[in-house]
């Protein structure tokens, strides 16, 4: 994700976002298809043992808000691809990355 999120604030100008996103994005699904279960399985070993850990309650929280901010970046800017592949930018965030 790293790579991914540097490309997008303009470092790497040389890679299209698009080139880039058809070949990172797969692997990120990938990871999440592994790690889910995985963590479901955890969760299950103990769970009122989980639920009582406030630092536990918390990792949840922040992997959700992560969800939610992915979920709103591919429904919304990253729909607009094409745009930032032509060199025309994107408002008030235009210097970042240069």
């Amino acid at each position: 994700m790293a790579m991914f999120d540097l490309r997008v604030l303009g470092w790497g100008r040389a890679l299209p976002v698009s080139v880039l996103g058809r070949h990172l994005l797969p692997w990120s699904l990938g990871s999440l298809v592994l790690v889910v279960p995985a963590g479901l399985m955890m969760f299950s070993s103990q769970p009122q043992a989980f639920l009582a850990n406030p630092v536990f309650l918390l990792k949840l929280t922040l992997i959700a808000v992560a969800g939610a901010n992915a979920l709103l970046f591919h429904v919304g800017i990253y729909r607009s691809i094409a745009i930032w592949e032509t060199g025309r930018c994107c408002g008030p965030y235009q210097s970042v990355g240069r």
